[in-house]
């Protein structure tokens, strides 16, 4: 049976376990991925590519682990880590995962409680390894991001994916045989992890959202879910790669669409045409459209607006609806994962504009585009300014609601700059509102928004094209 020698971490430039005269396999594994060490250095790195873990699995010839360690590994000097195997003869199949621990669940092995990786948030690797009958043989492998969340085939032959246009190749391949000395670490080398900035100038009104990697959903707040208003959790989580783009500042007021239907009048036809308030109706009292000729609210978030109106605004101001994943990777931090706007301090009612009905704050509508009351700790602003994502009104999204692992939202791996889109005519919705508690306004939760309907409720932003950018 073939077994551990030894574990080092760190620098393994001419070192080698010690195991007397035995014939051994000297395994040293590396990886491009960034590491939660190097955060408070490098602000330019995502948090969520940061990982802090490395489980390596010996594996029988049915698939199961024979053996394992588990390495704690959250600081550049931990890599490259080096293991030793007893040679013999055949051959050894070695399963490898980076991964954060914050991502991992529970699970067992020999009897004790040890991390279980969730593949999508893991990059991971088999290798398969001739173990040699005397003398001491050395290899390195390395776990690449552009692997995270593909996952290995354990069938005869195994096949796993060993870097960007190599997905699923042969465990044997990818694997360097080193005769002297080891290259230095590619610790944090993966481009996806780290901020992509704009490369033009934003709209008037709007601002950047560096690109970058990030991961949406949140496994926390599994069970959630209501079925009607809030129909899916925000689960499983899901890597992205968001490219740049521009994101207004503030919700689409009054003022914007008074501007351009008096540039562009028969831009709205029919329903499309925002309901006007009617102090009489218990449901549009709060609408804030006042009419073409009054701009007593021009301030004022644009409610009361159906999806394709919407839609039909942002694109005459060169733009379009955010997707659901921009909404999120905007307004959480991009990779930071906050909760609010501001972190994960949970709202007061001085903090944003929310739980006007059901919260128990002062009110009665959507306020002014000021990022909350104000009055409090904290402003309704994400890392980059952008306002009232945590309240004042849930904004509509291009993206079709659905399950985040229904077909539409893509397949395995990091998903580029996903849209969900089907044929219903349900979209999601983001963001908390004036009306509800503080409960709705976790910037992970997901809410139905009909395309038709006319919510005193509902309002939107526009995300703008950053040209010529890439993920």
């Amino acid at each position: 049976m073939v077994g551990w020698v030894a574990l080092l971490t760190g620098s393994v430039a001419g070192c080698t376990p010690t195991a007397e005269n035995r014939p051994q396999l000297v395994v040293i594994l590396d990886t491009d991925l960034p590491v939660s060490g190097q955060l408070l250095s490098d602000p330019k790195i995502s948090p969520d590519a940061a990982i802090d873990t490395l489980r390596i699995d010996l594996l029988d010839d049915t698939g199961a682990s024979s053996g394992l360690l588990t390495v704690v590994a959250s600081d550049p000097a931990d890599w490259p880590v080096s293991f030793g195997i007893a040679g013999g003869s055949g051959r050894v199949r070695v399963r490898a995962r980076a991964f954060r621990s914050g991502w991992a669940g529970s699970g067992e092995s020999g009897g004790e409680s040890v991390f279980e990786p969730v593949d999508a948030l893991t990059v991971g690797r088999v290798i398969e390894l001739d173990l040699p009958s005397d003398g001491v043989r050395r290899v390195r492998a390395v776990l690449r991001g552009d692997c995270l969340g593909v996952p290995s085939s354990f069938a005869d032959p195994a096949q796993t994916c060993v870097g960007k246009g190599n997905e699923s190749v042969a465990a044997t391949q990818g694997v360097e045989v080193l005769d002297g000395h080891t290259p230095a670490t590619e610790i944090g080398t993966w481009a996806r992890a780290r901020d992509v900035p704009c490369s033009g100038s934003a709209p008037v009104g709007a601002t950047c959202i560096a690109g970058g990697y990030a991961v949406i959903g949140e496994p926390s707040l599994s069970h959630v879910s209501d079925g009607i208003l809030s129909p899916y959790d925000p689960t499983p989580a899901r890597p992205v790669a968001i490219s740049p783009f521009h994101l207004d500042v503030r919700e689409y007021t009054v003022e914007r669409l008074r501007a351009a239907l008096g540039a562009s009048p028969s831009l709205l036809v029919g329903d499309e045409m925002p309901t006007v308030r009617d102090l009489a109706s218990e449901t549009l009292r709060t609408c804030t459209f006042l009419g073409l000729s009054d701009d007593g609210h021009d301030a004022y978030p644009l409610n009361c607006v159906s999806l394709a109106a919407a839609r039909k605004l942002c694109q005459q101001a060169g733009g379009e609806l955010p997707s659901e994943a921009q909404w999120e990777f905007a307004a959480r931090g991009r990779g930071q994962r906050r909760f609010y706007a501001w972190g994960d301090d949970p709202p007061t009612c001085c903090d944003a504009t929310f739980g006007m009905k059901y919260g128990g704050c002062p009110g009665d509508g959507p306020a002014e585009t000021n990022g909350g009351p104000g009055c409090g700790d904290h402003i309704d602003a994400t890392r980059d300014g952008v306002l009232d994502m945590t309240g004042n009104l849930q904004e509509r999204t291009r993206s079709a609601l659905a399950p985040y692992e229904a077909p539409c939202w893509g397949g395995q791996g990091v998903l580029d700059n996903p849209v969900c889109q089907t044929s219903d005519s349900t979209h999601a919705a983001r963001g908390g509102t004036w009306s509800f508690s503080p409960a709705v306004a976790m910037l992970a939760l997901r809410f139905t928004a009909l395309d038709q309907h006319h919510s005193p409720y509902l309002g939107f932003r526009c995300a703008y094209p950053d040209v010529g950018a890439k993920p």
